[in-house]
């Protein structure tokens, strides 16, 4: 019987460790995106998944391109380590909400930029070419 219970504390110390180590989600403003990033140098992956094309037109210093309209995007996302945070963008916002729901579907942390690179340039921020 004393097995058992000390197997019970266990497994709910187990549980709670777990939950108390789940990926979170989150939707910022550029502004909100740029202070933590600028706060936590290292300690995330920048994320463009808009187009090849469109990148190249602009993007936000450190991003790599991981384009969604990629066939092999969700391999490529699942193939992503698990314990940083990936901040994620595109354009507008569209299809970057779409990346976020397959990110948070596969185990990562994500912080999706609202409004995407139009609304990180129109908040002034510094994107590179």
């Amino acid at each position: 019987m004393q097995k058992l219970m000390r197997f019970s504390v266990v497994c709910i110390i187990l549980a709670v460790a777990t939950v108390a180590m789940a990926q979170f989600v989150k939707n910022v403003s550029p502004k909100e995106a740029y202070d933590y990033m600028q706060a936590n140098e290292g300690k995330y992956t920048l994320i463009d998944v808009r187009t090849p094309e469109e990148y190249n037109e602009g993007h936000i210093r450190g991003a790599e391109l991981l384009p969604i309209a990629s066939p092999d995007f969700l391999v490529q996302v699942k193939k992503l380590p698990s314990n940083p945070v990936y901040v994620i963008y595109c354009r507008s916002g569209k299809r970057s909400k779409m990346a976020r729901k397959i990110f948070s579907e596969t185990g990562h942390s994500v912080m999706h930029i609202d409004g995407g690179i139009r609304a990180w340039k129109r908040a002034g921020l510094p994107v590179v070419k």
